[in-house]
Parts: C-alpha cells; sequence; structure tokens
C-alpha cells in the first residue's frame, strides 16, 4: 500500500490547526508545518481509516506538552545562527569592496571635519551633543528605518528581519552615548586624538550597516519564497 501524502487542501487545514495554537507569522509556520505535516502523514499512514483531525490531534500531542513551543524556539535559534554567519561573511566580503570602502571613509571623513566645524562654532543644539555625532546618529537611524520598510514591510513579525536588525541597533546607542570629544576642548591634542578615533568608530559604524543591508537583502529574498509557497498554499484550501 502507498504511503498517503497531505495535499494542498490538508495542508491549508493543518495552517489553520497551527494558527489557532498561537502561531500567525508566515515563516514560523512554514517551519512548524514541515514538522507536523510529517508527523500527521505518519499518523495517517499507522491507522488505517483516521480521519484527518483525529491524525492532527493525535501528531500535535506527540509534540510534547508544549506542542509547538520547542519548533518555534529552535527555529529562532536557528535563524539568528545562520543570519549572524552571513552578516559575518558579508562584512569580510565588503571589505574589499571599492564602493563600500570609499563610501565609508568620505563618510568618515565628512564626520571628522565636521566634528571640528560643531566645536569651533560651538554647535551643540541637543543636550551638549557635537551636531555631527547627533547628525549621524539620526542619520543612521532614519537609514535603518528605511532598510525596514524597504526590504521587510513585516519587520516587526519577521523573524529574520527582527534578528538582522537587531544585531546593528545597540552599536548607534554606544556612539552616541560615549562622546568624549565633548569632554576637550576643539584646539587640544585630546580633542584631535579622540576625533580621530571617532572617525575611525564611524568607519567601522557604516561598514556594520552595509553588511546589514547586504544580509537583509538575502533575509528578504529568503522570507519571500517561503511567503510565495504559503501563498500557494492558502489559494489552494
Amino acid at each position: 500500500m502507498d504511503n498517503l501524502t497531505l495535499n494542498k487542501e490538508q495542508l491549508y487545514q493543518l495552517i489553520s490547526f497551527i494558527n489557532k495554537r498561537g502561531f500567525h507569522e508566515p515563516l514560523m509556520i512554514v517551519e512548524i508545518l514541515d514538522h507536523f505535516a510529517c508527523k500527521v502523514e505518519e499518523k495517517m499512514n499507522q491507522i488505517s481509516g483516521i480521519s484527518l483531525d483525529a491524525a492532527m490531534t493525535a501528531a500535535h500531542d506527540d509534540f510534547c506538552p508544549l506542542g509547538f513551543v520547542p519548533i518555534a524556539k529552535a527555529y529562532e535559534a536557528n535563524i539568528k545562527k545562520k543570519y549572524k554567519a552571513v552578516y559575518r561573511a558579508q562584512f569580510k566580503s565588503n571589505l574589499s569592496n571599492p564602493f563600500y570602502i570609499i563610501t565609508a571613509l568620505l563618510i568618515s571623513l565628512l564626520f571628522y571635519k565636521g566634528c571640528y566645524w560643531a566645536e569651533i562654532n560651538n554647535y551643540k543644539h541637543v543636550l551638549d551633543f557635537n551636531d555631527a555625532v547627533l547628525g549621524i546618529t539620526i542619520g543612521y537611524f532614519v537609514s535603518l528605518l528605511f532598510l525596514s520598510f524597504r526590504y521587510q514591510p513585516t519587520v516587526r513579525k519577521n523573524p529574520i528581519s527582527k534578528v538582522i536588525l537587531s544585531m546593528d541597533t545597540p552599536w548607534i546607542g554606544i556612539f552616541l552615548g560615549f562622546n568624549p570629544i565633548r569632554d576637550f576642548k576643539y584646539h587640544t591634542p585630546e580633542f584631535s586624538v579622540f576625533a580621530i578615533l571617532y572617525a575611525i568608530g564611524c568607519f567601522y559604524l557604516v561598514m556594520r550597516h552595509f553588511a546589514v543591508y547586504t544580509t537583509l537583502k538575502k533575509g528578504h529574498k529568503d522570507s519571500a519564497i517561503v511567503y510565495d509557497y504559503l501563498k500557494s498554499v492558502n489559494v489552494a484550501g
């Protein structure tokens, strides 16, 4: 006797079952569906004449008292590990990309000059922050916001996007909060040293941001494949 295989209409019912257990994010649904469908097919092949509803209930019971929660947690951990590795590879790759290097150097030079300009003109309009420091911080957050909407409209629900964007956000807080140059006058050697170090930090921050950008593009592409699959199942249902 041939083993039973679930069709798209039956998979749609499995998705509804998963939704009712509190899992609504498409990527998470597909990950759970992969495990759940195998278990349901196993029940249907083991027990002759069992209904799909009974097979789903029995399969869910086999996942232990926590149901799909362990699968969801394992998936989130795997996503974090995978895209951190992708990010590191992208960062190293970008270090050999002339466009990214030149752009980061120009932004760092502009920032360095801006630090002096702001100090000379006493431009500290918000909480005694050098306007150059504050300006690049605001620009950085605006860029992150743009990437969020550009590559994943449902960023708050997408675990891939959340992992990728979380790699970058803490660094800009450190960059803004550290701000050692405000403790020295612009004509002192100490100010020059810290301005140079800050410019180096700016270069690193921009290169990180480029890595986040390229990683986010890959995550968006991977998500689109899953979304298309889930859409095809929902249409069939």
